[in-house]
């Protein structure tokens, strides 16, 4: 029973949504790309296309398909980014660690971290960090603020 309790949670933690047209399209062109392959693989068996068709591609109206989740996860090696370490951020499948820092990894003393936040990439400037208030390049150089309440940041600019 507590496989099928866990299975149940797993399937409800992803939730797909697909724009209409979007899936409209994928539909057509997965059935002009089926058509094609049945159409050479009648070829190669020497039999009619349409019958192969007939036999291979379903006759409803609807289909049943079944999509299996990928259980998709970040690496949780630690990597140095200039003066900050992160984490490594690449995809893993059911684990912990990339193929990159499975045997081979940075000890990181996480209770002695000083805890940051990546701010999403904006053009023109270089990745960002913030700490508290104080935005940071990956260099440690601080140039700027940033003010949650009201969601808006101050970059100083400093001319030479």
């Amino acid at each position: 029973m507590e496989y099928k309790q866990e299975v149940v949670e797993s399937s409800l933690k992803h939730n797909y949504k697909v724009p209409r047209v979007l899936w409209e399209n994928f539909e057509a062109v997965l059935l002009a790309q089926s058509k094609k392959y049945i159409e050479d693989l009648a070829k190669i068996l020497e039999v009619p296309a349409k019958e192969l068709q007939k036999r291979v591609m379903p006759s409803a109206d609807s289909i049943k398909i079944v999509l299996q989740d990928v259980e998709e996860d970040i690496c949780q090696a630690y990597v140095q980014q200039g003066v900050f370490t992160v984490f490594c951020r690449k995809p893993v499948y059911h684990s912990t660690f990339c193929a990159e820092h499975t045997g081979n990894r940075l000890l990181v003393n996480a209770n002695a971290a000083i805890p940051i936040q990546r701010i999403k990439d904006i053009e023109m400037l270089p990745p960002l960090w913030v700490h508290d208030t104080t935005i940071m390049t990956a260099d440690g150089g601080k140039i700027g603020k940033i003010d949650h309440d009201q969601q808006k940041i101050k970059i100083y600019v400093i001319d030479k």
